[in-house]
């Protein structure tokens, strides 16, 4: 796995959510994430923070939009990598296609629940709804 993060900031709360991580779930995932870099933005959307794109079989990258991401608070940011590596790991583990259905979404935020991301997750919904409703 290569991580392409420049941001700092992003780099140690991508350190810290990776290490939180189970060991057999770190071991699993390094060898199926092929790249994990940071763009200023997502084209169609300010609303979106990070995307994970299947690159094969069972293989992918994550990408982290750090002009959206800037936005939110440390804790959320952490859910924002511990949902993308959600969707890595479902892909891994099941082959669930492109993440562009809502249950998926949901698959990826089981699985970062169950990794301990709770408080994380529940960051990013509070902080991501004021900017979804209005």
């Amino acid at each position: 796995m290569i991580v392409n993060i420049s941001t700092r900031e992003f780099y140690l709360i991508w350190r810290n959510v990776w290490k939180s991580l189970p060991q057999q779930v770190r071991g699993e995932l390094a060898t199926s994430i092929g790249l994990v870099e940071e763009t200023p933005s997502h084209r169609d959307s300010s609303f979106v923070y990070g995307c994970y794109s299947p690159a094969g079989p069972r293989t992918g990258n994550i990408q982290l939009y750090t002009k959206d991401l800037s936005h939110l608070s440390g804790c959320a940011i952490a859910g924002v990598m511990a949902h993308e590596l959600g969707h890595a790991y479902c892909h891994l583990k099941r082959g669930d296609p492109a993440p562009c259905r809502p249950e998926i979404d949901t698959g990826a935020n089981c699985m970062a629940s169950a990794w301990g991301f709770q408080q994380e997750l529940q960051a990013l919904e509070e902080e991501r709804k004021p900017a979804i409703d209005s």
